[in-house]
């Protein structure tokens, strides 16, 4: 085109309508001056473009790119196929609307690559939406609109429920087939992008598939398993509903529990107590308990109950269910009476299996005890015959009897009341099956006198029935009446009979005879003419009592006739209904005639003066009972008891406890005691013993001590002829128990000789016989006590040695048999006398029931105790057996992991009669058992045992034995645990080392909706095999499938940056054999796909480090595969996890993939550049666990790589050849480069010279080009691809040879100093080094080189005094650069150097600077500070304190105060000078009177590293 002249004009206006698109155009411009001197300038080229871009379309990099679904908010769109042939792509506008073509939501965005990261976050999940992309050309041009649906799906399917059983049929919890397990599913929901495919797994734990691996059934809605199953396993059916934008939801099953046998029966007892009753007291109502039914397996569903007689089938309350109850009422019943009835239990599992037990026998009685013998006070010797009274008010017998034809009585209880509703010691007293009972009472609880008491008896039979009988009314008086006296008249008249013959006739008037409590049954008098005897009245004459006055009177003829001056005595005493005799009364009178015939008168009273009539001064005008003591008897006692009564010349007394009727030698009584006595020697007789005394005493002490207040009372009591005597001793005393006591009989021979005689001591036994600690009764024989038997036809019981009587003896022993403690249903009392054992014959005892012998021990006081066995059990059966499990958990594991121990755990064993004793447990080695050789160890009732110290071997297989031992010696079945394989090495890694390609026939199935390709493999079980694939003509709207055995799995695809899409799977196999394996293709495929599928195996190589391969696929997905295998024991659990750094989980937590699957895919909004590593932790089945890590990180890359430094050298060969090798330099620290290509033009992105061909390495390119001129411009277009497919195009400038190197005169280099400190300066340091503290790094900046060609490159060097620090380093076009962990050396100068390289590669001259380093404060010298004082001035000088680095800079800080770190005098915080002047004041704020100062100086580097210097001066 012309020149054209423009004046002086900046501008110009050009028609360039008949240029072509594409043609480039250069324009250039001329100036003259008024001098006629021109110069000229060229413009860039212009390329003429007049078309718009050419439309391409949008793809989504979300959920695997199957749909228009996207599932985060976070979400990647490339833009494939724009193009634009002439002027190139400029940008492109982006935006987001709700109406195809119209951005409503998200204006237009700018974006200069072919991919966009759109934010979703405020979008509406469900609603459809429209990506709008244009591309914009260099020229401007816009090209058309291109829309993507999409709608956003960020949630889950929701609901869903997963039932166990066969569809269409309630769920089940329990089934008792074991071959199959069926379920189904349904409520599944998703409104916004809807359900797209169901997984279905099994598993032994919610969520676990270890049974059964998920599998894709598409959209079936029922699954089914073939089996066998483990009976009592609980399985869980999990569920995955996943929807089309491919989020999943988990939804699990409640579980189910196989079981093919019943449940183990428990017990069933009647009756309202906890244990069995024989006998229930009500027809209309029963209660029914049962316990110990169980079924470990499927859990118990629901009982039923019925009531039968034995041989009958509910026939008597017909069966009903009563759910889960353990105890039930049933009421509104009319239960037979006196018939035998058992209850029975039905336990049916969730299976419906059952297990029946019955109770024992029952019978129904509903009558209460009869009374046979109604009960009655027991008044033996303890009151006078026939009479309701009682002296004795310590002790009282009772006896009864009551009868029960059905049930038998069991208890008794006793209460003993008064008329007049006082306290009674005896409120309640409860005994089992006695008749009667002796009830002693201490002094603090004796029974009144004069009250009534009465007994109740209550008689309960064992159906809980009772009856209850009262005694007559028992009077009790202890006390003997109130003596009284005569009085007048007393009178007398002699008569002659019909025979002639005189006799005198006497009355008698007395009074002051009471009793108030019994009443005074008689009197009894006698007359005698000496003290004692009663010769004149014929012996004693008995008065009975009229109770019609207070005076009594009596008339009776003597036996001798009286004559007037005369004295005789009269003795009286009276004696209550009780028995008790009151004391003597006796007087002496004087016979008075009133008429001379002395035929009748009166009888005078002798009240004083009276004659003594023994040595002891008994008279009869004394004090009642008190001797005449004034009177002067001089009379000596003569005691012959232990001389004269030995010569069987005179009468001699046997002295006896107790009355005649019953000799006594023990006492239950602390109140009163009875004696009598009686003549010894034949020859003699009583006739010539005046009169008898007794007292009571301990044995062994002086008479009466212990039992009277020797001080105030007279221990001896004269009965005169009488020869027994009953005492009870008053209030507040009381006879003690385990005390001997005597009586004492003084008989009397004269006026002054006596004879004391002494009954043999008795025992004091106020209580029952007692049990010795640690005996009892031993029941089976008498060596040992047998709590459980196995016979039920005969038994024995002993109790030798059981009780103890340590004050009397044991009369006798009474022996019971029953079903409850102190029961006698079996055996009633029996008196077996002082035998200490008995043995029952020909008797029938019912398994399952407990008896107890109770023996009743009573002493010679009629006191007893009664002691009950701890009871026998009747046991014929062997224990019932249970499960056993392999580990201490009560589960079992097929592997275990330790060679030390062996773990065993049971539960189920049961014995309901005797229980279980203890069990036996052993453990074999598979295959080798016999369990005639296994030694089995005691372990008492644990149900969980370890063996230790053992030596299993790896690999080998052992199972446990357990079987349990009741009390009774019965053992049961010896039940297997399931076998356990011993594993001790973790799962290992391998990995891929080499391949070696295995032939396979492909064949392709096409259908409306889907391609698929399959072949078959031979596979070998934990081998390890790669699939790999290449599609071609297939859109991003791909979703492929690989199926093999019932397994199936998204295959990840990765769109390759020639068009294909790739896939890579890698697996190790789990199966053996021939394997069919499918790739399918679910989506709208393309006319013409081509898919090439290899198929490699490969060669293993252990190694854990390099068990994990991980790839990136998209922006935000990740493959990872692993090699991964443990062959003993298999693996039972794998968990991946993500994170940041080695072993972190910062991106994604561990989260389980299956233990078949060696493949996963992390999703994850990654950020670019984040570094990944990848964790898997598998645990195999005998949980042992291995950790395994990626190694080195995987960089997220979501970047092309980085080209940089085309670098084009052009050499001629020939005239017309030329080579021309391009270098250029590209990194991708992230995924590292794949590959580059090249070609050449003469206009950028042009091939018009060379095509595109690949590189001949990553970094360069060479090429023999013919026909290019001198001054041609060149342009070389490198492509660069990265591992993850994205692609990088750069376009050199233009090439143009030039010879010269570039120009440096106006360049420069300087440090950058790094200082640890940092430090403002005051003033500028110009003309000075630069200087830092940083020991390891330098920092440097150039600028300012010039290059017509271009500068392509800067190198630096850096030395000091000679030596290289960094040698020559290319530092690419940057213009600054660090270099760090340097060793640098504190006070050494370093020196970089610079060149800039063209184009043709020639370099510049250098270009240097300098820098000190100084990377320790300044030292102290050790020298002192100059301090100088003159005139109030003080002159400081530290030129010589401090070492500083030559060429840094330095600056100082000074302090001066009147006290250690103050700074009243001077505070200097910059100087440059060494020397500074101090004026000191005479005083300051801080000190009135300075003496001395303290100096400090700190030396400080621009560095900002500084040192302090301190002293002191004084003034």
């Amino acid at each position: 085109m012309d020149i054209v002249a423009n004046g002086m004009e900046t501008s110009a206006i050009f028609n360039l309508s008949t240029l072509s698109d594409g043609s480039q155009i250069f324009f250039t411009v001329n100036a003259t001056d008024y001098a006629g001197l021109s110069t000229s300038s060229e413009s860039l080229e212009l390329v003429i473009d007049t078309s718009p871009p050419l439309s391409g379309r949008v793809t989504i990099l979300n959920n695997l790119q199957r749909n228009i679904f996207i599932n985060q908010e976070l979400t990647t769109v490339r833009f494939e196929g724009f193009s634009d042939p002439h002027s190139g792509l400029d940008y492109f506008n982006v935006g987001i609307g709700t109406i195809e073509g119209i951005t409503d939501i998200k204006s237009e965005t700018k974006v200069f690559i072919d991919f966009f990261e759109l934010n979703l976050a405020q979008m509406i999940d469900g609603h459809l939406y429209f990506i709008i992309v244009q591309a914009i050309n260099r020229a401007g041009l816009v090209s058309q609109t291109v829309s993507k649906r999409f709608v956003l799906d960020r949630t889950a399917p929701t609901g869903g429920h997963v039932l166990d059983g066969i569809i269409g049929s309630a769920e089940i919890d329990y089934q008792s087939h074991i071959c199959v397990i069926n379920a189904y599913w349904k409520d599944f929901y998703d409104p916004e992008s809807g359900l797209a495919f169901f997984r279905v797994g099994l598993g032994t734990d919610p969520y676990q598939t270890d049974e059964r691996p998920l599998k894709d059934v598409e959209m079936m809605t029922e699954v089914s398993w073939n089996g066998p199953f483990v009976p009592g396993q609980k399985y869980f059916v999990t569920v995955e509903a996943c929807n089309n934008a491919n989020l999943c939801t988990r939804r699990v099953s409640d579980g189910l529990i196989v079981d093919n046998s019943p449940p183990i029966r428990g017990l069933v007892h009647v009756g309202p107590g906890e244990g069995h009753d024989k006998y229930l007291g009500h027809r209309s109502s029963i209660r029914i308990n049962w316990q110990g039914f169980e079924d470990p397996q499927s859990d118990i569903d629901h009982f039923e109950v019925c009531v039968s007689t034995p041989k009958g089938d509910c026939d008597v309350v017909a069966l009903s269910n009563r759910l889960l109850h353990s105890s039930i009422i049933i009421s509104n019943i009319r239960l037979p009476i006196n018939i035998s009835l058992i209850a029975t239990v039905w336990a049916l599992n969730g299976v419906g299996m059952n297990a029946s037990k019955s109770s024992d026998m029952f019978i129904i009685d509903d009558t209460p005890p009869v009374v046979f013998k109604a009960p009655n006070f027991v008044l033996k010797y303890n009151s006078a015959n026939g009479k309701p009274f009682q002296w004795e008010k310590s002790i009282l017998h009772l006896e009864w009897e009551f009868k029960d034809d059905i049930s038998p009585i069991v208890r008794h209880e006793i209460s003993l009341k008064t008329h007049h509703e006082g306290h009674t010691p005896v409120e309640r007293l409860v005994l089992g099956s006695e008749r009667h009972v002796t009830v002693r009472l201490d002094g603090k609880n004796w029974l009144n006198d004069g009250d009534k008491y009465y007994a109740i008896v209550t008689s309960c039979n064992a159906a809980g029935l009772c009856s209850s009988e009262q005694t007559s009314d028992v009077l009790l008086d202890s006390t003997p009446p109130h003596l009284g006296g005569f009085k007048q008249p007393l009178t007398w008249t002699n008569n002659n009979n019909a025979h002639g013959n005189n006799f005198t006739n006497v009355t008698l008037t007395w009074y002051g005879f009471h009793d108030q409590e019994s009443g005074i049954e008689n009197y009894y008098v006698t007359v005698s003419r000496s003290y004692s005897f009663s010769e004149l009245s014929n012996g004693v004459i008995i008065i009975k009592n009229s109770n019609q006055s207070e005076s009594v009177h009596t008339s009776f003829v003597l036996t001798e006739s009286m004559s007037p001056d005369e004295s005789i005595i009269l003795s009286i005493w009276a004696q209550n209904n009780v028995g008790l005799n009151s004391s003597v009364a006796r007087v002496t009178v004087n016979v008075l005639s009133e008429a001379s015939r002395n035929v009748m008168g009166i009888l005078e009273v002798e009240k004083h003066s009276c004659d003594i009539h023994f040595c002891n001064k008994d008279c009869t005008c004394a004090v009642i009972d008190r001797p005449c003591a004034e009177v002067n008897a001089n009379v000596t006692c003569i005691d012959i008891s232990s001389t004269d009564t030995q010569n069987q010349t005179i009468p001699t007394c046997d002295v006896y406890w107790g009355l005649p009727h019953e000799i006594l030698n023990f006492s239950a009584s602390s109140a009163c005691l009875s004696g009598h006595w009686s003549q010894t020697n034949e020859g003699s007789s009583f006739e010539n013993i005046h009169r008898f005394e007794w007292s009571l005493g301990v044995h062994g002490h002086a008479v009466g001590e212990g039992v009277y207040d020797l001080k105030l009372e007279n221990p001896w009591t004269d009965v005169g002829q009488r020869l027994e005597f009953i005492y009870c001793l008053p209030v507040n005393r009381s006879l003690v128990h385990g005390e001997r006591y005597v009586i004492y009989v003084r008989a009397w021979y004269s006026k002054n000789t006596y004879a004391v005689f002494k009954s043999s001591p008795i025992m004091i036994d106020q209580s029952p016989p007692n049990v010795r600690r640690g005996r009892y009764i031993r029941e089976g024989n008498c060596l040992q006590d047998l709590d459980f038997i196995d016979w039920t036809d005969k038994i024995m019981a002993c109790w030798d040695g059981v009780f103890a009587e340590p004050q009397s003896f044991i009369d006798h022993f009474s022996v019971s048999l029953g079903t409850s403690p102190h029961n006698d249903d079996i055996l009633q009392q029996i008196d077996v006398g002082l035998s200490t054992n008995i043995s029952l014959h020909n008797i029938y005892l019912n398994p399952g029931t407990r008896y107890y012998f109770t023996v009743i021990a009573v002493n010679s006081v009629g006191l007893h105790t009664g002691l009950a066995s701890d009871g026998f059990i009747i046991d014929t059966d062997n224990p019932i057996d249970g499960v056993v499990f392999n580990t201490i958990g009560h589960k079992s594991s097929a592997f275990q992991k330790s060679t030390a121990t062996f773990e065993l755990s049971w539960h189920g064993f049961q014995d309901h009669f005797s229980g279980i004793k203890h069990y036996l447990v052993a453990f074999a080695k598979d295959a080798e058992s016999n369990e005639l050789n296994n030694f089995f160890t005691n372990v008492g009732l644990s149900n969980t045992f370890s063996f230790t110290k053992l030596n299993l071997l790896h690999g080998e297989s052992y199972f446990g034995l357990v079987k349990a031992v009741d009390a009774a010696g019965h053992e049961s079945a010896t039940v297997r645990s399931p076998k356990q394989t011993v594993d001790t090495t973790p799962p290992n890694g391998v990995f891929c080392g080499s391949t070696k390609s295995i032939q396979i026939d492909v064949s392709h199935t096409v259908t409306d909706e889907s391609l698929s390709v399959r072949f078959n493999a031979n596979l070998t079980k934990d081998n390890m095999y790669v699939i790999h694939g290449k599609i071609q003509n297939a859109t991003y709207e791909l979703y492929s499938i690989l199926k093999m055995d019932k397994y199936s799995l998204p295959l990840q695809l990765q769109k390759r940056h020639d068009g294909w899409f790739g896939y890579n799977y890698m697996f190790l196999s789990s199966l053996e054999g021939l394997q069919t394996i499918t790739i399918e293709l679910e989506t709208t495929l393309a006319e013409h796909i081509i898919q090439i599928v290899d198929f490699e195996e490969c060669i293993l190589v252990e190694n854990n480090s390099a068990a994990i391969s991980v790839n990136q696929i998209g922006p935000f997905s990740l493959t990872v595969s692993l090699g991964i295998l443990d062959s003993e024991s298999e693996l039972k659990t794998v968990s991946i996890g993500a994170g940041t750094t080695e072993g972190g989980f910062q991106i994604k937590s561990l989260f389980e993939v299956h233990n078949r699957n060696n493949f996963a895919v992390i999703t994850a909004p990654f950020v670019h550049g984040t570094p990944i590593y990848i964790t898997v932790i598998a645990e195999n089945h005998a949980s042992l666990t291995s950790v395994f890590h990626s190694g080195k990180a995987l960089i997220i890359d979501h970047t092309p790589p980085i080209v940089s430094d085309i670098d084009v050298a052009v050499s001629v060969i020939t005239g017309n050849s030329t080579k021309m090798l391009t270098t250029w330099k590209v990194l991708d620290d992230e995924s590292d480069v794949q590959l580059c290509s090249c070609l050449i033009g003469s206009t950028p992105l042009s091939a018009d010279i060379q095509e595109e061909r690949d590189s001949d390495t990553s970094q360069y390119c060479q090429s023999d080009i013919l026909n290019l001129s001198n001054g041609d411009r060149v342009f070389v277009t490198v492509k660069c691809v990265n591992k993850v497919e994205i692609t990088t195009t750069l376009v050199s400038r233009p090439v143009i040879i030039y010879l010269e190197p570039p120009n440096n005169s106006q360049a420069f280099v300087r440090f950058v100093p790094i200082s640890k400190d940092s430090f403002s300066m005051t003033a500028p340091l110009s003309a000075q080094s630069s200087a830092q503290s940083n020991a390891s790094i330098l920092q440097m900046e150039w600028n300012n080189f010039k290059d017509p060609s271009e500068i392509t490159s800067y190198r630096y060097r850096i030395q000091s005094n000679g030596d290289i620090v960094v040698d020559w380093t290319d530092a690419g076009l940057k213009d600054m650069c660090s270099n760090e962990h340097l060793k640098l050396t504190s006070g050494e100068t370093y020196t970089a150097e610079i060149q800039a390289v063209n184009g043709g590669g020639f370099a510049s001259s250098v270009v240097k600077s300098s820098l000190i380093v100084a990377s320790e404060p300044p030292a102290l010298t050790g020298s002192h500070l100059s301090a100088v004082f003159s005139n109030g001035k003080l002159t400081l000088d530290w030129e010589n304190v401090f070492d500083t680095v030559t060429g840094v800079p330095t600056h100082y800080s000074l302090v001066v105060g009147s006290r250690d770190g103050f700074s009243d005098i001077a505070d200097v915080t910059y100087t440059r000078d060494h020397v500074y002047d101090v004026i000191v004041p005479s005083s300051t704020l801080v000190s009135s009177n300075l003496t001395e100062l303290y100096i400090k100086v700190s030396c400080t580097y621009t560095t900002g590293m500084f040192t302090t210097y301190s002293t002191s001066h004084k003034l």
